[in-house]
């Protein structure tokens, strides 16, 4: 187990989430994350960081959509409930859902029995903001402010003897030899680096590749959940190696 070698592309959100994950499942492998883009840099770092999903909100399946939103809820909500939590920039919040025009734009499947509080808003409430709300939700929820979050996921990772590079990628050729396992979590950049289809083994060595990105709007609703995912399939990939 200590000899595998797993690489994590991209130090956004995603990226340090999954690397903070393999770490747990993998204490004694070779980690590493790549990326160009650190911190203020990263598209993570302008993210609003409020947990909400909409309905609309989806994986491959219902469940596994669902799997992420909790995995990723609870994640968030333990570092909330440790003393991390100021350096962590994860915080509880309450607001209002308000619409004037259909009653399904204020609900949500996906949270109404996650969040510790989701309810219908009464008509005072409705009444206390200006316009003509019809319909309404009251609930609390968590708020991951990524300018905190990122730092204190990358020093938690490094602490743990994790490794960071500082690399621009321009195929998955570049890291082919150094990796058993990489994992793509590069978001945006992944539209250049993916569209290199060829992927050369190197000393006779098959580079595995697990795709984590495109999450859009979502990343830091779902980087948790989705992390959890990434690693149970490098998991897999690595089980069915062990077995050659």
């Amino acid at each position: 187990m200590s000899n595998i070698r797993i690489g994590v592309l991209g130090a956004g959100v995603v990226g340090v989430t999954t690397a903070l994950e393999l770490q747990k499942e993998y204490p004694s492998a070779s980690l590493t994350i790549i990326a160009d883009k650190f911190g203020q840099e990263t598209t993570s770092d302008g993210a609003a960081g409020m947990f909400r999903p909409a309905s609309s909100f989806c994986g491959p399946t219902e469940d596994i959509s669902r799997q992420w939103i909790n995995d990723s809820y609870y994640y968030y909500e333990d570092i909330r409930k440790s003393a991390e939590a100021a350096h962590a920039g994860v915080i509880q919040i309450s607001g209002y859902i308000l619409s004037s025009i259909n009653e399904d734009i204020v609900q949500n499947h996906y949270l109404e029995k996650l969040l510790p509080l989701f309810r219908r808003a009464t008509e005072e409430e409705l009444s206390l903001y200006p316009g003509n709300w019809k319909y309404g939700t009251f609930y609390t929820t968590l708020v991951t402010e990524c300018r905190k979050f990122l730092p204190w996921g990358m020093h938690r990772f490094e602490e743990a003897g994790g490794q960071v590079k500082n690399k621009l990628l321009s195929s998955f050729n570049d890291v082919s030899g150094d990796f058993d396992i990489v994992v793509n979590c590069l978001g945006l950049g992944a539209k250049y680096l993916c569209s290199d289809r060829i992927m050369v083994p190197i000393r006779g060595q098959v580079l595995k590749v697990v795709h984590n990105y495109g999450h859009g709007g979502y990343g830091v609703t779902s980087a948790p959940g989705t992390a959890k995912h990434a690693v149970q399939l490098v998991k897999e990939m690595h089980s069915a190696r062990s077995k050659l």
